[in-house]
């Protein structure tokens, strides 16, 4: 009998996150990816999640490796940050505020109440505005739109998410009905460490 070949679980981590933001999860992951560092090489069978920034470069991953990426998990992914038209993003001066209150308050509380951990790491400026810069001019619709029916498919948002607009998931949902969509009550951002559970169910 053929021997199973090996999942290899790789988790690309949101803007600003550090790795303690995937602490609360049950699974054990073979990689986080930084939103600063490069895509990681694709093996054979694979499980991507990606959180927030980290979704979109999941989408994108998975987009570009059908054929290893069995499993596509996602906590409230950004497809597409800035607003456009008939897309419900975020404008330009948001977005840099989003920044300065970061830079203020270094992560804590930010998109939802206290975390029992903050997610958040303390980076230099120049490495932020990096992150927001791709978020500025990334969009995923394309990408998501390339995502094979065979690719399992679990997403989780938050109805009130006050970073990442919840039209970003649900776009994903009427793209790729095939994927099992949670919407969550609350404006809560940060859920690998609110809905810790949920995540490693689906990526598990």
């Amino acid at each position: 009998m053929e021997e199973a070949r090996r999942v290899t679980t790789v988790v690309f981590n949101g803007w600003a996150a550090g790795a303690r933001a995937w602490s609360l999860c049950g699974f054990k992951a073979d990689k986080i990816v930084s939103y600063l560092d490069p895509d990681p090489a694709a093996s054979d069978v694979m499980t991507v999640a990606g959180w927030s920034l980290g979704g979109n470069r999941a989408i994108r991953f998975a987009a570009a490796n059908p054929g290893k990426v069995r499993k596509l998990v996602l906590a409230a992914p950004i497809v597409r940050m800035m607003k456009d038209e008939g897309w419900p993003g975020m404008g330009e001066a948001r977005l840099k505020a989003l920044l300065a209150a970061f830079e203020l308050f270094q992560g804590d509380g930010l998109g939802g109440t206290e975390y029992k951990v903050n997610p958040y790491q303390v980076d230099t400026h120049d490495d932020l505005a990096k992150g927001i810069a791709y978020l500025h001019d990334s969009d995923m619709r394309e990408a998501v739109r390339a995502l094979p029916p065979e690719m399992e498919i679990a997403v989780f948002h938050s109805a009130g998410d006050i970073i990442a607009n919840v039209e970003n998931s649900r776009f994903i949902a009427r793209t790729c009905p095939w994927a099992k969509y949670t919407e969550l009550d609350g404006r809560e951002h940060a859920l690998p460490v609110t809905i810790p559970e949920a995540i490693t169910g689906a990526i598990s």
